[in-house]
């Protein structure tokens, strides 16, 4: 059955007291009948947040220009998590609805950007979410089946951590000569080192850009019937995936004749994209200039599987077919 009276809990977790890290946890659950004890449901989420997603025993750390930080500068992460279900129990059947999520906002570390550049370090942002039907039913206690429906989403996101996702100004003078950097030859350049030439100098854009979504949609079948000393088990999977896939070095793209030039001659690899980065459902060809290339669809991967197992029990071992 379901649960028969309420429960939930709280907590908080910090290293304010303890470290410069910054790091900071809160977590609730809570869950109970819904309206009777045949169906009741289940809560928890968790906010965390960290000056440093990745901390070590040292900072960053630049003695010929007394830079010694801990934690490492532009390096902070902010994740939301949650999961939720619904139980409906009865006496031989069960359904179970569930979901769960995470939401988080992060950076790369690049060491060349240490020193007067580190707020340029890639931002990263992934959020996921998933959810499942599943029935459960048993017909009598040496047999019973259960049947799982499920599906889940993923969506990142990688960029600079000044333009991130406005790919347009990563190479554009103007855009940048508005925060005060001025690219040495123009359009479609880059900062360069700085006088020592270890490290790059302000300004210094992340020259990549990288997207993808990730749809997976499923279904898993189970059967279980023991018999005599024989316990059979037969099931089955189907999961179908959507992948689309974008990546850019954006810098080049304004240093050309027309916006879909600087694009082509930009671009890494795509699908399930057109050449912009907005999404396709199906193939095509584009031209730009002497150049023919393909605009192709989302690749669509389908994993179907089965199986069929005798676990024998004998007196002193386990036989497994």
């Amino acid at each position: 059955g379901g649960a028969a009276n309420f429960f939930g809990s709280a907590d908080y977790v910090t290293s304010n007291l303890t470290d410069e890290f910054d790091y900071n946890s809160v977590s609730a659950s809570f869950g109970g009948p819904l309206v009777s004890r045949n169906l009741s449901f289940f809560l928890s989420g968790e906010y965390l947040k960290t000056l440093d997603q990745r901390p070590r025993w040292s900072g960053a750390v630049i003695p010929t220009v007394n830079l010694d930080q801990m934690p490492r500068p532009n390096m902070e992460s902010e994740v939301i998590r949650f999961t939720g279900k619904v139980d409906a129990a009865f006496t031989n059947f069960k359904v179970t609805l569930s979901g769960n999520g995470s939401f988080r906002d992060g950076r790369g570390f690049i060491f060349s950007y240490m020193k007067n550049n580190s707020h340029h370090n890639t931002q990263r942002q992934e959020d996921i979410l998933g959810g499942s039907l599943r029935f459960s039913h048993i017909f009598n206690p040496t047999t019973f089946w259960d049947l799982t429906l499920r599906g889940k989403s993923q969506i990142w996101h990688e960029g600079d951590g000044v333009w991130f996702k406005n790919i347009e100004a990563y190479g554009d003078s103007a855009a940048n000569a508005a925060i005060g950097v001025t690219l040495p030859l123009g359009d479609g350049t880059r900062v360069g080192g700085d006088d020592v030439g270890v490290f790059f100098a302000n300004g210094r854009v992340s020259n990549a850009y990288t997207k993808y979504k990730i749809y997976t949609g499923g279904a898993d079948f189970n059967f279980t019937k023991q018999f005599k000393n024989h316990l059979i088990e037969l099931g089955g999977l189907y999961e179908r995936h959507q992948l689309r896939y974008y990546r850019i070095n954006p810098v080049a793209i304004p240093n050309a004749d027309t916006k879909e030039q600087g694009y082509n001659n930009s671009i890494f690899r795509f699908y399930g994209y057109d050449l912009f980065g907005s999404e396709i459902d199906n193939s095509r060809f584009r031209t730009v200039g002497n150049d023919r290339f393909e605009e192709a669809a989302p690749k669509q991967p389908t994993l179907i599987g089965f199986y069929v197992q005798d676990k024998i029990e004998f007196q002193d071992f386990i036989l497994n077919l």
